[in-house]
């Protein structure tokens, strides 16, 4: 309570407070979540006073249900991992408490914003952001030492912190009374007891309106000449003052962004300004604005917000579910501002449409404008219905400008127009994506046409290149991602799709790894790979180079081969090991390591990263399966009538090794695994992502059929190049070939039998396929939508399920995987057991591969 005498000091807001709740039980005017969270939860805690029962019911009730929804890593409000911990803790000390799911997402957010708090930060003469948000610092800070922080009686010309200021200091301070008074008063409720989160922020305000109007094409006569004027030697005056430094008003903690709007005006009214001054703070702060170190990120930051804004047009040419003006200006201006990038330069027509469309619905809106909208974010959101005129006018009024730019930008064009287009044609083919508008896709490719370089850099990190490696799938791991997440409007973070893209191009490595350098050593070295394997995917924290840590094998086992021909050091003992085992378990535990050791994956649960190393250890062993069995596949004498050679007994049937070896040997189950350890990354705080039996079970059984799928697609895809390998796949099991589906005779030729083999395949993984979708859409009704992270989580499972059918349709338009050729012996035995036409296909590869 306040320490003048025994009264309200501001009756006029505790009305305000009363007239402002809605039926339900909120005080939520926007409609935004956020918003009524920060403001019922405040205003709960001033009705607990007076003790009204009937409102106090009614608030907890919308409190408890909002709270159950709230996705707190998509809160964007400032300060409010401050905030809404403070108001929880006041309300618990009403004996009011609210549980909710990500509470302790929450309250670890709030840690770590105060991990480096220190008081001492207000009680010195710098100033700071802190000030503008004193109320969620009740009982950290002694505001008795904070006076002489204060700005016209203001801290950061806050309202809510200067009441938290009056409310906890030992004196009564008069000058901020009168503010709080002004700002009732002059503020946008002009007398009725409500006050906005920040008041005055006329800088703010000033250069917003002229620098947009201006740079939309407005002269300073049709803005009316002596206003502009006023205006100018406003801001000039500003900038003397504070030394060429501004924020978003007189005096107050200087800003980059206030500072860089008021050199533009100044610059476009014809009165140049110096923006040393900012640059210089700039640089001195650099190490304080973690965004600025991220300038590699910009273009491809900038096409995802072109290519989203593109996406989320809607058909009648607006953004806005309801239609808004403002919304729509907005859109139209981002347009305008991205439409000339040298990246998206294949995009002009679509965008030049978008923005006539949109100006269309923008004209037609007019009786509209002028009524604020809820847009602006701050503690909470706002609106302002002058900036919203000033956003309408100059999106109707902004010419399209076409920049030319320097050699520097035009070099960050790394796929050309030509390779984009033909790019997006191969994924237009593709049957689920023939009937999504080509721009989509073209725009899509060209967001992930900017991933290429930095993959292409990340490469080699782990595994060596081979020296049969094309890497062609590089080229399609980023489109892929973006392809799926931009078409299916689910619209992940950058960052998750970054990173699952590395973990895609290191599936691709591990099978190139295993086929091209694993395959060629000798059984002794086989079976200890196995046994390092299990050991480093148990415990990756396991010392290799110490020789009691590595399993030793029998000593009758084969000898194990020189390794000279694969470019493998010659065989000598290390730890009692071979020189190409000693290679290659140090590239293995590199990549365990770095995937159990990822740093975006530290918050996932322990289950769910055991479940990573159990898979990892699934994943690993399947590719040594694979080559035992490839191995004794290639041991074995084909009939001649046979176009393809047939497994004789092998180990199981075709369902039984396509739901084991095959399937794990698909590397779906370990990127899965990996995939959900990443969605804990912000989401939660030691919880499984799938917390109940029954999801995990789903989740798993869809994953199974997932992993078949892609492996059978992938199979009929690769069947002439794991011919030319020799390689065991499905086609060659008996099954495929008894009875009338593959006897070579006259009457059936072996070409015959080939093609119903291969039907019969495509057949099997179409059926996988619609496993998939069952057991997805399954898994989405259990899920609910209940949640935000439900919600999400949806869309998670979308994205993935989307990208494994993407490449399950790909496979069979192209085989994607990195060739591995064999010992020239196995070339040579291989050589007999090819029909003709397959023959020719290996006789171009070895002498293409002969050339290089």
């Amino acid at each position: 309570m306040v320490n003048k005498d025994p009264r309200w000091a501001f009756p006029e807001s505790f009305q305000f407070i009363l007239e402002e709740q809605e039926s339900d039980g909120d005080w939520d005017r926007s409609r935004n979540s956020d918003d009524g969270i920060l403001n019922t939860l405040t205003a709960l805690l001033v009705v607990t006073h007076p003790d009204l029962p009937a409102r106090i019911s009614k608030a907890i009730i919308y409190l408890e249900k909002k709270l159950q929804q709230w996705d707190v890593g998509a809160s964007v409000h400032v300060d409010f991992e401050i905030l809404v911990p403070k108001l929880l803790s006041m309300l618990e000390q009403e004996q009011l408490i609210f549980q909710f799911p990500q509470k302790q997402i929450l309250m670890r957010l709030n840690a770590d914003k105060l991990r480096h708090f220190d008081p001492s930060t207000v009680y010195g003469s710098q100033k700071h952001t802190l000030l503008r948000s004193l109320e969620g610092f009740i009982g950290k800070v002694d505001f008795d030492q904070i006076q002489h922080q204060k700005t016209n009686g203001s801290f950061m010309y806050s309202p809510s912190s200067t009441a938290a200021y009056l409310m906890s200091s030992s004196a009564w301070d008069d000058e901020s009374e009168m503010y709080i008074r002004n700002a009732i008063m002059h503020g946008r409720g002009h007398g009725n007891g409500g006050v906005p989160s920040v008041f005055p922020s006329n800088t703010f305000e000033v250069t917003q309106v002229v620098s947009t109007l201006l740079q939309a094409g407005y002269t300073e006569e049709s803005l009316d000449h002596r206003n502009v004027k006023d205006i100018a030697l406003y801001l000039v005056g500003n900038f003397r003052a504070q030394e060429g430094l501004l924020g978003f008003a007189p005096s107050v903690l200087a800003a980059i962004d206030d500072t860089a709007r008021a050199v533009i005006t100044l610059d476009r009214l014809g009165r140049p300004t110096s923006p040393e001054k900012m640059l210089c703070f700039l640089d001195a702060e650099r190490s304080h604005l973690r965004t600025y170190h991220v300038q590699d990120q910009i273009i491809p930051v900038l096409i995802q917000v072109l290519n989203r804004t593109l996406l989320t047009q809607h058909v009648t040419g607006g953004w806005s579910v309801n239609n808004i003006p403002e919304v729509n200006a907005y859109s139209i201006l981002t347009l305008l501002a991205l439409q000339g990038l040298p990246q998206a330069r294949p995009l002009t027509f679509k965008i030049q449409s978008a923005i006539q469309a949109g100006r269309q619905v923008l004209a037609q809106a007019e009786r509209q404008r002028g009524k604020p909208q809820y847009l602006w974010i701050e503690k909470v959101t706002y609106g302002s219905s002058i900036l919203g005129e000033t956003y309408c006018l100059a999106a109707r009024n902004a010419p399209c400008l076409h920049n030319a730019w320097s050699d520097k930008v035009e070099k960050t064009v790394t796929t050309t127009a030509t390779d984009a287009i033909s790019l997006s044609e191969f994924f237009h083919r593709i049957p689920d994506y023939s009937d999504i508008p080509e721009w989509k896709i073209l725009a899509s490719v060209i967001e992930g046409s900017l991933y290429l370089q930095k993959l292409k850099v990340s490469r080699y990190e782990i595994f060596p290149r081979q020296q049969s490696s094309e890497d062609k799938y590089l080229n399609y791991i980023p489109c892929v991602w973006i392809i799926v997440n931009n078409c299916t409007g689910v619209l992940l973070d950058s960052t998750l799709v970054w990173d699952m893209m590395v973990i895609l191009m290191l599936d691709f490595l591990v099978d190139e790894y295993m086929e091209s350098v694993v395959a060629q050593l000798g059984e002794r070295d086989i079976v200890s790979l196995q046994q390092i394997i299990r050991a480093l995917c148990r415990n990756p924290d396991i010392d290799l180079s110490r020789e009691s840590a590595l399993p030793h094998t029998d000593s009758q086992l084969t000898t194990p081969s020189s390794g000279l021909e694969y470019g493998l050091s010659p065989s000598q003992p290390r730890n009692g090991y071979s020189e190409p085992l000693a290679a290659v378990s140090d590239v293995i535990s590199t990549y365990v390591r770095a995937m159990v050791r990822y740093p975006r994956i530290q918050n996932a649960s322990l289950a769910d990263r055991c479940s990573l190393k159990a898979e990892l250890e699934i994943f690993l062993l399947s590719h040594i399966d694979q080559i035992q069995d490839n191995h004794h596949f290639r041991g074995q004498d084909s009939c001649s009538l046979d176009v393809v050679k047939r497994s004789q007994n092998p180990r199981t049937n075709h369902y039984g090794w396509s739901h084991t070896t095959a399937a794990n040997h698909t590397s779906c189950a370990v990127s899965l695994a990996f995939y959900t350890c990443r969605l804990s990354w912000n989401s939660s705080s030691g919880g499984d992502v799938f917390y109940t039996s029954h999801s995990k079970y789903m989740v798993g059984d869809l994953c199974s059929h997932l992993a078949v799928m892609t492996r059978l697609y992938n199979d009929y895809a690769s069947i002439a190049r794991d011919h030319a390998e020799s390689n065991l796949n499905s086609i060659n099991f008996p099954e495929f070939h008894s009875g009338q589906e593959g006897d070579a005779t006259e009457a059936n030729p072996p070409a015959t039998g080939e093609i119903r083999a291969r039907n019969t395949l495509l057949g099997h993984a179409q059926y996988e396929r619609n496993c998939v979708e069952t057991s997805f859409q399954t898994l989405v009704e259990t899920l609910g939508k209940t949640t935000a992270s439900a919600v999400k989580l949806q869309d998670a499972l979308t994205l993935f399920v989307g990208v494994m059918n993407l490449f399950a349709d790909m496979y069979v338009a192209k085989d994607l995987t990195n060739r591995a050729y064999p010992r020239l012996s196995d070339r040579m035995f291989n050589l007999f057991h090819l029909p003709c036409v397959e023959l020719w296909e290996l006789y171009n590869g070895v002498i293409a591969f002969n050339n290089t």
